[in-house]
């Protein structure tokens, strides 16, 4: 790999050698390149775009594809373009075609910076094509030892290869002297040779690991051509510095003196190698067309307007547009590139997608599975067509199904080279070979049966063409959710993709599972279901985009999510579980990852593990969300609806936490279940309200009898929904005297509350029992809180009765105070019709001037009314009560009204520079 000799020069390699001046010769080396270059930078180009529609590829392989195809297209500038233009305008390239003489550094730079990742892209490029995910090469932990090859590749092509751009140009003496034979050099090319054998084996192994078992069995063809010709290219590199260094070859000649760019053109076929787009990827929404139009490469082609997309670029294609670059025509590689090479151009148009085989037909069901298919054949002559995969085929495989008299028939529809076979006739077109029987009926098992009625898709059996693919959002139980969208009204939609070793496998029944459950509900708070595609692979679930995620992201995130909002969340989650129970349907996955918002309303979703039945009796020994779980199902094994409530309350826990854990976060699982089982519960969040708490732990309750249904839990959260809404919204009442008129404002509530302290019952007795005061209620029973003493209580736990109270004309004089029960509680009060204060300006009782008591400083106002709210001398007071809630913000415990000390400091002393104190 030396540098370019003009006419004049002479190189100096031990002995003098005479440029060759042949005119032919140098057109023929111009030429060669010049069509090196054009036909390996578009492909390059292509290449990256290529890569670029596959929806696993994120933002860092944007930025890494860039980059490398940069390289790539500047190498071959380098090393094809420039070369192939200079040898055509009478400039000699020599050994490799460089020209360091015009350009001197700049070449260093170029040579070093395309032979350093020259090799990292034939490791990524290949290893992305065999393992069919970009993210499990590089981004997953359990692959950091895949980095530590590229990086060490780097490292050791950096070091392999600067030696050997290191040039002496003498422009006095006008020759280059360079280090062919130089120890030093001979040193570097065996270093060089050594490290890329190490790093092509290293590649090999690679491979072989990450397609060990099944894949090599689906796609043998492509894996063949991966390995053969990555094996061609390791051996053109190592050859070439094996040329360099013994000199086996004649110099002079022209595979001598173009050895590395030999070695590129094999480099090239590594990228035709990476266009087969892996199987079952998705792809554009009009690929859904007949089986007889012209296929369209998802390689360089898919970057070019077609009039079909129906076919997938298969190898036998890829191949025809490769193999002139460097393999002859009985080349074994040809021979592998596709088994169906061999067979009629007919035959072979039909068989070129095996794996996603798919008809336009009305009455083509796809891989619809069979208890489905049964449901919809109805009558006797109903008919469809099924694909199914089965155990030792590649393709799909088709079959008419018929309602019979007593039972579903199934035909096997052969693919042959003319066309398709079924019982013994033969045609080009399914439907036409279909069409041929309607009339004169099949005979199976010395049955007639007629073909009368084709049973068309469904309401929410959709097609790929009805789905435009965008990007990757998350994962779900079984696959990878995207985002969509539907092109019949472009409504955006979250599409649910299994795994494409998952075709007739447990992810299509867990898939079609999920769908039959999904199908039969409709509500506002549970996530709508458009749709599944089983017409051909990937299989895909299509159901509504909620674009503001997760709740359980949500609270995540940390950011302020008020009290009222929170209850407001669970209650409509508390709606949507009383519809399925309603349904008889147990969701069992209530959590809050699985409730998802859409601006302000929560959806329900991921019926993964839903099942439309009041029992479910599941597997413990298969994997089970042990921090939802409730604690009988370890016992029993079954799943009602009372385990969705216990769930349901742990959803509650994760509502109220701050900040966002998840249950049980410090315990190991096998730990929770122990600990359930034994009767403990995570301790109440500081932020959630008593009345929330009481209903948590009634959803925990170790018997699953004493737990409430969907429809209490919803009642009850409804009902703390209102209050704290109406806690929200200031109450005013208007006050008239005889000497002036005022508004009493009641403040909001304060939403976070101090977490209460229970006791133990064995405590209680510790209490010196009083029932001196049972003619008052206690505040924890009123306010619907859990009272630690119970029957032992001092004070009342019910609305006393009329002769447990003074009687009123006794204690008139405090009906000229509200009540403040009245006021705090919103219109309701312990003592109704017997309290002794006023429910309301119109009970308060007019007190003319003479009555009032030492009204002597009108202008000031009262401190106990200021500080608490109220003043033991009603109107009688000599000070004036006027309010100030709206200056002073105040927060209320069970008793009295204490304001915040600055913020009272500040609103006496506004008061007494104004002279009102």
């Amino acid at each position: 790999m030396e540098g370019l000799c003009t006419n004049d020069s002479r190189l100096i390699i031990g002995e003098e050698v005479q440029p060759d001046d042949s005119q032919s010769k140098r057109l023929i080396i111009g030429v060669v390149y010049l069509i090196l270059a054009f036909i390996s930078i578009p492909i390059c180009l292509f290449d990256c775009l290529a890569f670029c529609r596959k929806p696993y590829i994120n933002q860092s392989c944007y930025k890494l594809l860039t980059i490398t195809t940069i390289l790539d297209v500047l190498n071959l500038v380098n090393n094809a373009l420039i070369p192939g233009f200079l040898s055509i305008f009478n400039v000699t390239p020599c050994n490799g075609g460089h020209w360091t003489v015009y350009f001197g550094f700049y070449h260093i730079l170029i040579w070093t910076a395309y032979c350093s990742a020259s090799e990292v892209l034939a490791i990524n490029r290949v290893m992305i094509f065999v393992s069919k995910r970009w993210s499990t090469l590089l981004y997953e932990g359990r692959r950091t030892w895949l980095w530590m090859i590229v990086i060490l590749t780097y490292v050791g092509a950096c070091v392999a290869w600067v030696p050997d751009a290191k040039y002496i140009y003498d422009p006095n003496a006008g020759v280059i002297y360079d280090w062919h034979f130089n120890q030093m050099h001979v040193f570097n090319n065996f270093f060089k040779m050594g490290f890329l054998t190490t790093a092509y084996v290293i590649m090999l192994a690679c491979i072989l690991y990450q397609v060990k078992g099944s894949m090599v069995k689906k796609e043998s063809s492509q894996i063949k051509i991966s390995l053969i010709t990555l094996s061609i290219a390791a051996l053109a590199d190592i050859g070439a510095l094996g040329y360099m260094v013994v000199g086996y070859l004649p110099k002079n000649s022209f595979v001598g003196q173009n050895a590395g760019v030999i070695a590129e053109l094999f480099t090239v076929h590594i990228h035709l190698s990476s266009f087969e787009l892996p199987t079952g990827e998705p792809t554009d929404s009009d690929e859904q067309q007949h089986a007889s139009c012209k296929p369209r490469p998802n390689g360089i082609a898919a970057c070019l307007p077609s009039t079909s997309r129906h076919e997938r670029f298969k190898a036998d294609e890829h191949f025809e547009l490769t193999r002139h670059l460097r393999f002859p025509s009985n080349s074994c590689v040809e021979r592998l590139a596709d088994d169906t090479r061999s067979l009629p151009p007919a035959a072979s148009r039909k068989m070129k997608r095996d794996d996603e085989f798919s008809l336009p037909l009305p009455f083509f069901h796809g891989a619809l599975l069979d208890e489905d298919v049964d449901k919809l054949l109805v009558s006797e002559g109903d008919y469809l067509i099924q694909t199914k995969y089965e155990r030792g085929h590649m393709r799909p495989r088709l079959y008419l199904v018929i309602k019979g008299k007593e039972r579903t028939r199934r035909v096997d529809i052969q693919r042959v080279e003319s066309g398709f076979r079924m019982c013994g006739k033969t045609h080009s077109d399914v439907r036409q070979l279909i069409e041929f029987f309607v009339p004169r009926g099949i005979e199976i098992s010395d049955e007639k049966i007629t073909l009368r009625r084709p049973v068309p898709k469904g309401k929410f059996q959709l097609v790929h063409k009805d789905i435009k693919l965008q990007k990757k959002i998350g994962s779900g139980a079984y696959g990878t959710v995207y985002k969509g969208v539907l092109n019949r009204d472009r409504r955006p939609v979250a599409v649910k993709r299994i795994e494409s070793d998952n075709r007739n496998e447990q992810g299509l029944v867990d898939m079609m599972k999920e769908a039959r459950v999904m199908q039969l509900y409709d509500h506002p708070n549970i996530v709508k279901f458009y749709g599944y595609i089983v017409d051909r692979s990937p299989y895909l679930l299509v159901m509504e985009l909620c674009q503001d995620g997760s709740v359980e992201d949500k609270l995540r995130t940390g950011k302020n999510v008020s009290t009222a909002r929170r209850v407001d969340m669970c209650m409509q989650a508390a709606r949507g579980l009383e519809y399925l129970h309603h349904k008889n349907c147990i969701h069992r996955d209530i959590a809050a990852r699985n409730c998802l918002l859409q601006g302000t309303i929560l959806k329900l979703a991921d019926f993964g593990m839903c099942r439309a039945t009041t029992v479910y009796k599941i597997d413990l020994a298969k994997p089970q969300n042990v921090r939802w779980l409730a604690p009988e199902v370890w016992r029993s094994g079954e799943t009602r609806f009372c385990t969705d409530v216990y769930a349901f309350g742990v959803m509650l826990w994760e509502m109220f936490v701050i900040p966002y854990s998840s249950p049980y976060c410090v315990w190991k699982a096998a730990m929770v279940k122990e600990k359930v089982m034994a009767g403990y519960r995570m301790p109440t969040p500081e932020s959630m309200p008593d009345n929330m708490c009481t209903l948590m732990k009634k959803c925990w309750d170790h018997d699953p009898a004493r737990r409430p249904t969907a429809a209490e839990v919803r009642n009850e959260l409804e009902i703390i929904n209102k209050v704290l809404n109406d806690d929200e919204t200031p109450q005013t009442a208007r006050l008239e005297t005889s000497s002036m008129q005022y508004s009493i404002t009641q403040p909001p509530s304060s939403q976070h509350r101090p977490a209460s302290v229970y006791l133990e019952m064995s405590e209680s007795s510790e209490i010196n029992l009083q029932r001196s005061r049972k003619n008052e209620v206690c505040d924890r029973w009123r306010n619907g809180q859990m009272c630690p003493f119970g029957t032992d209580c001092r004070y009342a736990h019910e609305y006393l009765a009329s002769s447990e109270l003074p009687p009123r004309t006794q204690d008139a004089l405090y009906r000229t105070v509200l009540c403040r029960h009245f006021i705090e509680n919103n219109g309701r009060c312990p003592y109704g019709e017997r309290c002794m204060y006023a429910h309301g300006p119109e009970q308060l009782r007019k007190v003319p001037n003479t009555e009032r008591r030492g009204h002597s400083v009108p202008d000031r106002i009262c401190h106990s009314f200021l500080f608490y709210g109220t003043c033991p001398h009603g109107n009688f007071c000599r000070y004036n009560h006027l309010h100030l809630w709206q200056i002073v913000p105040r927060s209320l415990d069970s008793h009295v009204r204490i304001p915040k000390l600055n913020d009272v400091r500040q609103a006496v002393q506004d008061l007494a520079m104004a002279g009102a104190i």
